[in-house]
């Protein structure tokens, strides 16, 4: 099995931004990423999830 160097970078963005995002990752040359719903955290402004 042949193995690659990989990097990972995680970028966490508001949703409206998604489109922005993967273009600027696709004209800096990025061949491969993944896009996951959240269905909530924490954080400075207290717990929060996607239904409200």
């Amino acid at each position: 099995m042949q193995t690659h160097l990989a990097k990972r970078v995680e970028i966490i963005i508001e949703a409206p931004m998604e489109t922005r995002l993967t273009a600027a990752l696709e004209k800096a040359g990025v061949t491969g990423f993944t896009i996951l719903p959240v269905l909530g955290g924490s954080g400075r402004s207290g717990r929060w999830s996607r239904e409200g």
